[in-house]
């Protein structure tokens, strides 16, 4: 008798326990994907963790997460892991005991700039024998934002037409009023138009407002995003993100001596149907502002680079200076440019070809591609 209630015992514990993985498994359990920081440099290397909790009594003998991870990202241990042609396949296995919490974290290599959202992953996992299985999508996305590359400059010149000398000053010398800091106290001698009446009333005492100062010159920088003549012919990807690395390292020197910078580009930006525009600014928050739009910079043109200076002359002052960052041989619409506009122009560019453009009223400078930069 005995031995006939064995094979009972054990069909009926097959069929409960199928029962219940299949209706309970996926019950109470919580996946998060993370990235240790929600920025970083292109090359630098990050922290990606997975977090599983089983958040009931009943354990999970196995689970299998299976994600898409973009291939810009460069896993440190090669293991579990299935390349296709634009993404690569991470499976991660593993088993949780009641109320269990599980961290796995992986080191990635970011090898270009952009804005990537870790989203697709399949969750799997049955019963202790593997009779059953169960299988679902989960919704943890993990994003992370690649800046490009800073590499040194090492000439770049900045003129003035001040009738006082050639000298640039590296501090902030003029009070803007675009750029609002906070509120202070008044002082004899501050405009009435600057008292800032809400908070004179709360405190009792005159407050005026305060605005951060910058230089009187002001740099534009506008970045072509076509590395070819002609639309057809594709894009050199390599190129472009040279352009975009060598306009981040001169924003970022140009921030450095305390000048006012902006950068346009006729690139379409990620998330958006509008091209990069970024008004010259000397606020210290303006360099990851310039960085964070370049990072997001697609190949996409959104618009014509003349349309785009013509578009945002209006912003250029006498003083001002232009500098067009490209990668074609020649640049047809320079001369109208000129003509409507007396501020100073420099070209850099990554074809040789563009020297034969150089005049008395433009400089033009040849930027060797990996020479960081000359």
């Amino acid at each position: 008798m005995t031995v006939i209630l064995i094979p009972i015992f054990i069909i009926l514990f097959i069929q409960i326990q199928k029962i219940l993985f299949s209706k309970f498994a996926l019950k109470n359990l919580n996946i998060e994907r993370r990235f240790n920081t929600d920025k970083t440099v292109c090359g630098n290397e990050v922290s990606y963790t997975i977090e599983i909790t089983n958040n009931k009594l009943l354990p999970i003998p196995w689970i299998t997460i299976t994600e898409e991870i973009p291939r810009v990202f460069k896993y440190s241990v090669d293991s579990f892991i299935d390349v296709e042609e634009w993404k690569q396949i991470h499976t991660t296995t593993t088993s949780l005991m009641w109320f269990q919490k599980i961290k796995r974290h992986f080191k990635l290599k970011c090898t270009k700039r952009g804005y990537y959202e870790i989203t697709n992953a399949k969750v799997k996992t049955g019963d202790i024998f593997g009779f059953d299985t169960i299988e679902t999508e989960i919704k943890a996305p993990a994003s992370i934002l690649v800046l490009p590359r800073i590499h040194p400059i090492n000439h770049f010149e900045i003129t003035s037409k001040r009738p006082q000398g050639e000298t640039i000053v590296k501090r902030f010398i003029i009070e803007d009023v675009m750029e609002f800091k906070g509120i202070r106290p008044y002082q004899p001698g501050d405009p009435l138009n600057r008292i800032h009446w809400p908070s004179t009333a709360k405190t009792l005492g005159l407050q005026v407002k305060q605005f951060d100062y910058t230089s009187d010159k002001k740099i534009l920088i506008f970045l072509d995003v076509r590395t070819k003549e002609f639309i057809w012919e594709g894009v050199d990807t390599e190129l472009l993100e040279e352009s975009i690395s060598f306009a981040a390292s001169l924003t970022k020197l140009i921030i450095d001596r305390g000048i006012p910078v902006g950068v346009y580009s006729n690139g379409a930006v990620m998330g958006s149907k509008s091209y990069l525009k970024i008004p010259p600014s000397g606020n210290p928050k303006q360099v990851n502002l310039l960085l964070e739009g370049l990072a997001k910079l697609s190949d996409f043109t959104i618009v014509e680079m003349e349309e785009l200076i013509m578009e945002n002359l209006p912003l250029v002052s006498w003083d001002s200076h232009i500098v067009i960052i490209t990668s074609l041989p020649s640049i047809p619409y320079i001369d109208k440019i000129r003509k409507l506009c007396k501020s100073e122009i420099s070209i850099y560019s990554f074809n040789k070809d563009i020297l034969k453009m150089e005049n008395e009223n433009i400089r033009v400078n040849y930027v060797k591609e990996g020479k960081r930069y000359e």
